[in-house]
């Protein structure tokens, strides 16, 4: 998936389209994301427990802001 995105991101007529599709994607991931905080789900091996989970929704919101700026707006004239 990580590639497509890439690609998506690189390609010249895609960009926007590929920016959009993953501001839909990191929006719909995101109640799962405070859902396993609030609920203590397990990480496997990761030992920093449900902080990492309650890090990952302001950083999800910043890569939102960034997907934005840099694949969907316009450029200035």
């Amino acid at each position: 998936m990580t590639i497509a995105i890439m690609l998506g991101l690189l390609i010249a007529p895609f960009p926007i389209l590929t920016g959009i599709c993953l501001i839909i994607f990191l929006v719909a991931v995101f109640p799962a994301n405070v859902h396993a905080a609030f609920a203590r789900t397990g990480l496997g091996s990761h030992g920093m427990g449900p902080w990492y989970l309650l890090i990952r929704g302001p950083l999800q919101l910043l890569l939102i802001g960034w997907t934005w700026w840099f694949a969907v707006r316009s450029p200035a004239p």
